[in-house]
């Protein structure tokens, strides 16, 4: 997550400086800060000293900078820091969600973020369910009784609005022509 001084990053003349990453973090700055309500195109545009159309060239309109945004926010979280070789299956689960969960409290704009996303996933969500999925898989678990169960303070609020069927694509280690496997999973809340 890389938000510094985004304002650096815009040059006069042109402002070759303006980049959507530039705009992604400036908007990840003031969303901290003051929230996600806060932010908007025109807010930016005023900030960066360009005009609203202007950024239109960098992101498409609103929703296309909270989907930035929350690839941002979400960039980075590991859910398998700490596993150790020997460590049982539950042991596993229950420490990636540990992790996951300590990784999305230190980043405030996490769950709202999350929340307002309309894009396909992003990467690091799939990540966290591939990792997983790839616990109870090699537990023994037949791919279609792995599940993933999630319980605790807190856990029906932070995933509510993740239901649904979601598509996976991956190229598996073991395919040499480099073919991409799709598959599917459904998430009830």
């Amino acid at each position: 997550m890389k938000h510094e001084s985004a304002k650096e990053h815009v040059h006069a003349r042109g402002r070759p400086g303006l980049t959507r990453e530039a705009v992604v973090a400036r908007a990840l700055e003031i969303g901290t800060a003051e929230g996600l309500e806060a932010v908007s195109l025109r807010r930016l545009a005023r900030e960066f000293g360009v005009t609203s159309m202007a950024l239109y060239r960098h992101v498409r309109d609103k929703q296309d900078l909270v989907n930035a945004m929350t690839e941002a926010v979400l960039e980075g979280i590991d859910a398998t820091v700490g596993f150790r070789p020997g460590m049982t299956w539950t042991e596993r689960l229950r420490l990636g969600i540990e992790n996951y969960k300590e990784q999305l409290d230190a980043r405030p704009l996490a769950l709202p973020l999350s929340i307002a996303y309309s894009g396909e996933g992003t990467p690091a969500i799939w990540k966290v369910l591939e990792d997983f999925l790839a616990i109870l898989l090699d537990a023994g678990f037949e791919r279609r009784e792995a599940i993933v169960q999630i319980r605790g303070d807190g856990a029906y609020s932070r995933l509510k609005f993740e239901g649904g069927v979601h598509r996976v694509q991956r190229i598996p280690a073991t395919e040499s022509s480099g073919r991409i496997h799709t598959s599917t999973a459904t998430v009830i809340v």
